[in-house]
């Protein structure tokens, strides 16, 4: 009977190591080859025309920041930045006043946040899920309606 009990707790423990080992190696692994290029998925998603779809407005080149669970593009669209992260794990996210949550609609689920910082600056942050890909895009001083369609378009854009 006690011989059972060890065996049961070895082979839990063997399978606790496993899934740590998985884990780590997953983790170890994970940084921006398992991700699409941030810029490429802002360039499919025609930044530009989500964001100002009566102007002609350019869009200049991203710049892609890699990070060992992500990646990040960020770029210049007529006077906003667009930052798209796109990251393992849904972090939290904090410092806005007065946050306004509204429902991000045709992406399978999400929300948008806006609000200001501390500082007195404009946040407008959108977070959803493709697949194992959560996605925050931050466009401080976008409209809720631009970041919905900009947020469409970035999900039809990623793989």
């Amino acid at each position: 009977m006690q011989a059972h009990g060890v065996t049961g707790l070895a082979r839990r423990g063997a399978a606790v190591s496993a899934a740590l080992a998985g884990a780590c190696a997953l983790a170890a692994g994970a940084g921006a080859a398992g991700y699409p290029n941030a810029c490429t998925v802002l360039t499919k998603a025609h930044v530009a025309t989500a964001l100002f779809p009566t102007s002609t407005v350019t869009a200049a080149p991203g710049k892609e920041t890699t990070y060992p669970d992500g990646v990040s593009c960020t770029q210049t669209v007529g006077s906003l930045t667009v930052t798209l992260g796109l990251v393992s794990q849904n972090y939290g996210f904090g410092g806005i006043l007065h946050p306004r949550v509204s429902a991000l609609k045709g992406v399978g689920g999400g929300a948008i946040i806006t609000g200001t910082t501390a500082a007195g600056k404009p946040v407008a942050t959108a977070r959803f899920r493709r697949g194992p890909i959560w996605v925050t895009l931050s466009v401080p001083g976008a409209s809720p309606s631009s970041l919905q369609t900009l947020s469409r378009s970035i999900y039809a854009a990623l793989p």
